[in-house]
C-alpha cells in the first residue's frame, strides 16, 4: 500500500457533505420514510432552487434542468421500490447540483500524434501516456448512459484495441457516482408500438461482450453507485477497483425486468445462492463486500483514487501483471460491516433459503425460516419477494440458473431475447408497469399482471427465451468466421435487409 493513502477505513461510517452551502451526515432511510417524509422535502427544495434560478438560464436549460432533478429521483425512487433501506451517499445528494444548471464545456481528446478533437461533452474519451481514458461525464444525472455514449466507448475500444501505441484503458464516472445505468422512462416513452428502444439494447449487449474480450487490460474505476447497465461495463473486464463509497445492486427484477448485461452469466457464478439473493432482491453490496465475492477485484480508499490513477499512466507497459501490481500498491483492507450478508452465518441461511429449485420454493423456505426464533431476518426479503413482479422474479431466476451452465456470451443472447420480450409484453407487460409505478407516477402501487407466481408458467417462460431468426438475434464473433468487431447493429441491420 502506497503510505501517504493509508486511511482506517469503514465501511459504514458516514461522512458530512455539502448540502446547498451547509454540511450534512449521510444518513440511511426506510422506503416509508422516503416516500413520506424525504422525498417530498427534497421534491420542494429542488423546486424551490429551480425556481430561483428560473431568470439565469433559458427555458432549453430549464428542461434540461427539470431532466437532471427527475434522473436523480427516479434512481432514489427505484431503489425504495426494492424496499431496501436507502443510504444517500455522497454525491447521490446534493441539491446544489441538482437544480442548478452548469453547462458542461467541449472536451478535447489527446490524439498520438498530439492534435486534438472534439468529442461529445457527456463522455470524455482521451489518450494519456499511451493509456486511453474514458470518463463518463453526466454526473447530475448519476451518469446514467445513453446510446450515443455507448457508441463513443465502442469507437474508443476498437481504435486503442488495434492500437499498438495504447497499453491498456482506464473507465471510470466523473463525480461521485460510477454509472446508474440507463435511461428507464425512454423505453416507457417508447412503448411497445415504437420498438426503437432495440437499438439501445442490441449495442449495449454487443459492447458487454467486447468489454468481456477486449485484448488489453481495461480497469474499471467503481467508486460510487454502480448500477445495472454500469455494472455490465465494468465487471465484465479484466479489473474492478472498489471503493468504500461504492454501493452495487442490481434491482431489476422488483419492476418486471431481469438482470441483464451478463449479470445472469456472472451473478449466477457468485460463492452457493449468493447470486440468486443478489438478483431476485435487487440487493445492495458495498465496496468491501464486491471485492470479498469477487464481483470487485481490488479495493482502494477513494482518497487513493488520484494517486492511482497517476501511477497508472506512469506505467511503461500493459502487461497484466504490471497493472495488478500497480493496483495493489494502494489496496486497503477490505473490512465486512457487521451486519453484511457476507459474513459466515449470513451466507450460510442465504444458500439454505436461496438454493432451492424454485421462486415459490424460495418464499416457501423464507417463510419457515421467518418463524424460527431469532432468524426475523428472513421477513425483509420475504417482504420484497412478495411485493415484486412475479414475472420479473421468475424469468430473473430461470436466467440465473441457466446461466450457470453456459458462457458470457450465452448469457448475453439469451438476455437479449428476454429484454425484447419483456419490451413487446409478450407474457407480460409488468416492465412498464414497474417503470409507471416508480419512476413516472411514482405511486409505487405497481398493479402486476399475473398477480402471483402461479400465473408465470413454464410454458410462458419458455417462450421469454426462444431463439429468433438468425437475422434477428445478437451477432457476436464467436463462431470463428465473424470479425472480431462483426455483428455490428449496422451489420445486423444489412443482413435484416437482405434476408427481406
Amino acid at each position: 500500500m502506497n503510505p501517504t493513502c493509508q486511511t482506517s477505513l469503514n465501511p459504514t461510517q458516514s461522512a458530512p457533505h455539502e448540502i446547498n452551502g451547509g454540511l450534512v451526515t449521510a444518513f440511511r432511510l426506510s422506503a416509508s420514510t422516503y416516500s413520506t417524509v424525504a422525498r417530498p422535502i427534497l421534491l420542494v427544495s429542488c423546486s424551490v432552487r429551480i425556481s430561483l434560478n428560473l431568470h439565469r438560464v433559458s427555458l432549453s436549460r430549464f428542461k434540461t434542468t427539470v431532466d437532471h432533478h427527475r434522473c436523480i429521483f427516479d434512481v432514489l425512487d427505484l431503489f425504495c421500490s426494492t424496499g431496501r433501506n436507502l443510504r444517500l451517499l455522497p454525491g447521490l445528494v446534493r441539491l446544489s447540483a441538482f437544480c442548478t444548471y452548469r453547462p458542461v464545456t467541449m472536451v478535447s481528446s489527446e490524439q498520438s500524434n498530439g492534435s486534438s478533437q472534439p468529442v461529445q461533452e457527456e463522455l470524455i474519451v482521451e489518450e494519456k501516456n499511451g493509456v486511453g481514458v474514458v470518463t463518463l461525464n453526466r454526473p447530475r444525472v448519476l451518469n446514467c448512459i445513453k446510446i450515443d455514449m455507448i457508441q463513443g466507448i465502442i469507437d474508443a475500444y476498437k481504435k486503442w484495441e488495434a492500437d499498438e501505441t495504447i497499453k491498456f484503458v482506464i473507465l471510470k464516472g466523473n463525480g461521485r457516482t460510477f454509472c446508474a445505468g440507463g435511461d428507464l422512462r425512454m423505453f416507457y416513452d417508447l412503448g411497445k408500438s415504437d420498438e426503437g428502444w432495440t437499438q439501445v439494447v442490441y449495442v449495449k449487449y454487443w459492447l458487454d461482450y467486447h468489454i468481456s474480450t477486449f485484448k488489453k487490460p481495461l480497469v474499471g474505476i467503481l467508486h460510487g453507485l454502480t448500477m445495472g447497465g454500469g455494472a455490465g461495463l465494468t465487471v465484465p473486464g479484466k479489473f474492478r477497483v472498489s471503493t468504500e463509497k461504492t454501493v452495487f445492486a442490481m434491482p431489476e427484477a422488483a419492476i418486471g425486468f431481469h438482470t441483464d448485461c451478463g449479470a445472469s452469466y456472472w451473478l449466477s457464478h457468485l460463492p452457493g445462492a449468493l447470486g440468486e439473493y443478489m438478483a431476485l432482491l435487487g440487493a445492495r453490496l458495498d465496496g468491501a463486500e464486491m471485492y470479498s465475492c469477487g464481483l470487485a477485484t481490488h479495493y482502494v480508499s477513494s482518497e487513493c483514487l488520484p494517486q492511482l490513477e497517476a501511477r497508472l499512466l506512469e506505467l511503461d507497459s500493459g502487461d497484466a501483471d504490471k497493472v495488478d501490481a500497480a493496483i495493489k500498491e494502494f489496496s486497503a483492507p477490505a473490512k465486512l460491516g457487521e451486519n453484511s450478508i457476507l459474513n459466515k452465518d449470513r451466507l450460510a441461511l442465504i444458500d439454505k433459503c436461496f438454493s432451492k429449485a424454485s421462486v415459490e420454493e424460495i418464499v416457501e423456505s423464507l417463510e419457515s425460516e421467518s418463524k424460527v426464533q431469532g432468524q426475523e431476518w428472513a421477513l425483509e426479503p420475504l417482504k420484497i419477494l412478495k411485493r415484486s413482479s412475479p414475472t420479473g422474479l421468475k424469468v430473473t431466476f430461470q436466467s440465473l440458473r441457466i446461466g450457470r451452465n453456459g458462457t458470457l456470451s450465452d448469457a448475453l443472447q439469451r438476455e437479449y431475447r428476454q429484454t425484447i420480450n419483456s419490451l413487446r409484453g409478450l407474457i407480460s407487460d409488468d416492465l412498464y408497469e414497474g417503470i409507471r409505478a416508480v419512476v413516472v407516477d411514482k405511486d409505487n402501487r405497481p398493479k402486476w399482471n399475473p398477480a402471483t407466481l402461479a400465473g408465470i408458467t413454464e410454458e410462458k417462460l419458455k417462450l421469454m427465451i426462444e431463439a429468433y431468426k438468425p437475422e434477428d438475434e445478437l451477432h457476436l464473433p464467436t463462431d470463428g468466421v465473424t470479425p472480431r468487431w462483426g455483428g455490428s447493429w449496422e451489420e445486423r441491420m444489412e443482413a435484416r435487409n437482405l434476408a427481406g
